[in-house]
């Protein structure tokens, strides 16, 4: 679920400042590069059970690093969404 929330919120992010169309292309990238590549800094890799150190016996696929790595990015984009939206003042329209 961290996953998921964490891969949406980069996608947002990308939505709200550059392109609806390059957010969907950010989002789905980083699952795309997940199936084809095993690689911690791939977080969708965390959200696939068969890379998973447990069921897998070897890797680098674990789920505390997974989760960890998931609550960094949200924490991350709740971050530079924030800073974006009042460098770009688009919540600013009404207290004029």
């Amino acid at each position: 679920i961290f996953v998921s929330i964490a891969i949406g919120m980069v996608a947002v992010v990308f939505t709200v400042f550059w392109n609806p169309i390059i957010g969907m292309i950010v989002g789905l990238g980083i699952y795309i590069a997940s199936v084809y590549w095993e690689n911690s800094i791939l977080i969708g890799n965390y959200s696939m059970i068969i890379r998973n150190y447990w069921v897998k016996g070897e890797g680098e696929i674990h789920t505390v690093k997974g989760i960890l790595f998931s609550i960094i990015t949200i924490l991350f984009t709740i971050a530079a969404g924030s800073l974006l939206i009042q460098k770009k003042e688009i919540n600013r329209k009404g207290k004029e």
